[in-house]
């Protein structure tokens, strides 16, 4: 396989062909033989949703999870609040979108980006922001979910999220921190997101 920087996606792959073909009995450890084979600083898969990716396949082939199931999103929670202005110290009216994913195909299910209620300035005093949908969001599968704020002349992304429903505990929820997300760019509105 070769790819520019031949680390992402490539490693996510080649992870996974190692764990299936056997060089290890954990992901973990294979990950650490691409890195260590492919890299002299021994960096490798880095992005939280490849990293994410490779601990499903091997949950997947271990037989420990066996189909996706349905679930309903009820609410999101930001625990502290992004500033996407020095000038402001909150975050400009934050929204999200909710996608369902096949392959590269996405499909937006759900914005709260009409919701007035939701959609306003935060200040950084408020701790958190908590958006409560206004039923249950059936979803199923591979999901990403983009969180975005209105800028002044764009909607820039602040980060993503992305999950498979069929790992998902018990408790039916996801804590993501700061580094288990996605940043579209590592730009200094993800920089001064808090913990």
């Amino acid at each position: 396989v070769h790819r520019n920087s031949g680390k992402g996606r490539a490693g996510t792959a080649i992870t996974c062909l190692l764990f299936f073909l056997g060089f290890y009995d954990n992901i973990y450890d294979c990950a650490k033989l691409f890195s260590s084979r492919r890299f002299t600083d021994g960096k490798g898969i880095s992005q939280p949703c490849q990293l994410r990716f490779i601990h499903y396949f091997e949950s997947f082939c271990k037989r420990e999870v066996m189909s996706p199931q349905i679930k309903a999103l009820k609410s999101i929670t930001l625990v502290d609040v992004p500033v996407t202005s020095s000038l402001s110290n909150g975050c400009n009216k934050p929204f999200f979108e909710v996608f369902m994913v096949d392959g590269l195909q996405q499909k937006m299910i759900y914005t709260n980006k009409g919701n007035s209620e939701q959609v306003r300035f935060y200040a950084k005093q408020e701790g958190k922001i908590d958006l409560m949908l206004p039923g249950k969001l059936r979803l199923f599968g591979n999901i990403m979910i983009k969180f975005r704020y209105n800028g002044a002349l764009s909607q820039p992304e602040l980060f993503r999220v992305t999950f498979n429903t069929a790992f998902i505990g018990n408790n039916n929820s996801i804590t993501a921190d700061r580094f288990q997300i996605s940043p579209e760019s590592l730009s200094k509105d993800f920089d001064r997101f808090g913990q």
